[in-house]
């Protein structure tokens, strides 16, 4: 019952930072994608390049469409910004 209680209370620490970030509108696959975006940063506060190619192999379980749609709702929420033309893959992360 440990470990069982130990993830519990990761969980519920989780959920309480993404409410208190106003992070709690993300879906899974958005928090997947999130993470994911996240290793193609080189440095905090500079734009990456990260086409879903690059996370492929990370978000096995998510689609080209997902992976597009999170990135929409990462935009919508103000969490990544776009930088360039809408076709150009390059993000900033500005949440």
């Amino acid at each position: 019952m440990g470990r069982l209680s130990v993830f519990v209370s990761l969980l519920t620490l989780y959920e309480d930072a993404a409410h208190g970030l106003g992070y709690d509108e993300l879906t899974d696959a958005d928090r997947k994608v999130m993470l994911a975006l996240w290793t193609c940063v080189k440095s905090e506060n500079t734009e990456f390049h990260c086409p879903y190619s690059s996370v492929e192999a990370r978000t096995s379980a998510i689609s080209r469409t997902q992976f597009y749609s999170s990135i929409q709702n990462l935009e919508r929420l103000g969490i990544i910004k776009r930088v360039g033309s809408p076709r150009s893959q390059r993000y900033l992360f500005t949440g």
